[in-house]
């Protein structure tokens, strides 16, 4: 087993980029020779000119593939790594129009993922589609609309010919596996109603097969890529996690499943209205079924609405008192950052292999990242703070002087170096280590989302309107 996952780990990080986080969503990189100090006029081999969006590049065989949307159009592209032409462009019709309570995910929030053949993009306003690596479309599967506060922010993965996509919210949850060549549906498992955000992760299961990790909310759960049956589980989860598991190795060969996920509002002990149904009953009244009108709320104190607009999580304009309580319940979960010590032949709960767990110091979006043996996590605030990854020993915190500020983002490395991103376009360039350094903080001059893929030489970086290439000028 270790020696499979040992030659599994290499595989995956000396690949392309072909998913949201790069090889196995690791966020690391196999490459070389990666700029530290750069701008949209500085070191820039190319840019291009984007539509909106929030997908991250994906890189495979030198083609970078991209979602945009405009008001009518959902839009999957591909561009040379090498030139930034346009390669091809391919467009669904926007029928629908989600509406939710997070901007961050608009309509080209999820990132593509490839795997050289096939290309597959999610549109939570249409669902998913696929083409080849040279943009024909093989197959369109529609699906939603959907039912979550603050929409669908999973990306899909391609693993052996196989599409695989969690639609996680507040009704109607379900996880989808799809054949990449046909469209045609292998399997589809409903899932407990809990909103999570997070990208589904490969594990090498030895003699139990290949392995889904969905870090969904309350409960991390695991799936037979080939038949869809669920095999182990975490419990005790936050509620809506937004940071996507992923693995790092332990000094032993072990992998380590690292999870990140902040409890709403980062405060296990914030409670609405006192924790009280009937709290809130008293303030707006309730109908003869025992509901509190959001129209009630809305006419005695607008400014209360969007509390009780979440906990209305079947949309019906009504909160009940099992909603209330379900609400509840989120803010009561804890934060986690953490490891799991995985092995074969996992079976029921695993709780007993949770090697660390920490609940400071958690973001709410960026995923962390492990590299050489450290852990990176990035959070509000511009605030970095390393761990050992297999022991949870903390080792620095400070800020990002320069980025101080909130992060959607991931941090990713390479080369030696780490990169973090702020939502205000502040890219720092960090020495990595215990007691890591910043080399530089480079202005986008734009708002940034996206996560940067990185490849020899060179970093992909997707700003709100543009897409960059940069690369170090040769001496």
């Amino acid at each position: 087993m270790r020696l499979l996952w040992a030659l599994s780990a290499f595989f995956l990080l000396a690949a392309d980029w072909p998913r949201y986080r790069g090889p196995n969503g690791s966020g690391v990189g196999d490459v070389k020779n990666l700029p530290v100090e750069f701008s949209p006029t500085k070191n820039v081999a190319w840019k291009l000119n984007t539509p909106l969006g929030h997908s991250s590049p994906v890189l495979i065989n030198n083609r970078i593939f991209l979602t945009g949307f405009d008001d009518k159009r959902l839009l999957t592209f591909a561009v040379d790594a090498d030139s930034g032409k346009l390669l091809w462009e391919r467009e669904l019709p926007r029928t629908r129009k989600a509406t939710h309570g997070m901007p961050a995910n608009n309509g080209a929030a999820p990132s593509v993922a490839a795997d050289g053949k096939h290309v597959a993009a999610f549109f939570e306003d249409f669902g998913l589609v696929g083409y080849t690596a040279d943009g024909k479309e093989l197959w369109r599967v529609p699906l939603g609309p959907f039912q979550s506060f603050f929409g669908i922010g999973a990306s899909p993965i391609l693993i052996r010919d196989t599409v695989v996509m969690v639609c996680d919210g507040d009704a109607n949850t379900f996880i989808i596996a799809i054949d990449a060549a046909t469209g045609k549906v292998k399997w589809r498992r409903e899932r407990a109603p809990a909103n999570s955000f997070t990208t589904p992760l490969v594990f090498d299961g030895g003699k139990d097969g290949t392995q889904l990790i969905i870090f969904g909310g309350r409960q991390l759960l695991t799936y037979s890529l080939a038949t869809g049956e669920p095999l182990w589980w975490l419990n005790n989860m936050p509620l809506r996690p937004k940071s996507s598991p992923f693995l790092a190795t332990a000094k032993d060969g072990t992998p380590l499943l690292m999870l990140s996920a902040q409890t709403p509002g980062e405060d296990p002990t914030r409670r609405d209205y006192g924790g009280l149904f009937s709290k809130m009953v008293e303030l707006y009244g309730a109908d003869d079924k025992g509901r509190v009108s959001l129209q009630s709320i809305a006419q005695k104190n607008k400014r209360d609405l969007q509390t009780p607009t979440m906990m209305d999580t079947n949309a019906d304009g009504f909160v009940t008192e099992e909603e209330f309580n379900h609400h509840e319940q989120a803010y009561s979960s804890p934060n986690i950052v953490g490891a799991v010590r995985l092995g074969p032949g996992l079976k029921g709960d695993i709780e007993s292999r949770v090697a660390w767990r920490r609940d400071r110091f958690v973001p709410n979006t960026p995923t962390p990242v492990v590299y050489q043996g450290i852990l990176y996590v990035v959070k509000e605030g511009g605030i970095l703070s390393t761990f050992d990854a297999e022991t949870g020993e903390p080792f620095k915190q400070g800020r990002i002087k320069g980025a101080i500020e909130s992060y959607l983002a991931s941090p990713v490395a390479g080369d030696g170096k780490l990169y973090t991103v702020s939502d205000a376009g502040h890219m720092a360039v960090i020495k990595p280590g215990r007691d890591w350094e910043i080399l530089a903080v480079n202005d986008l001059d734009e708002p940034t989302a996206a996560t940067p893929a990185l490849d020899n030489g060179r970093i992909f970086v997707r700003t709100k309107e543009h897409l960059y290439c940069f690369k170090q000028a040769a001496q």
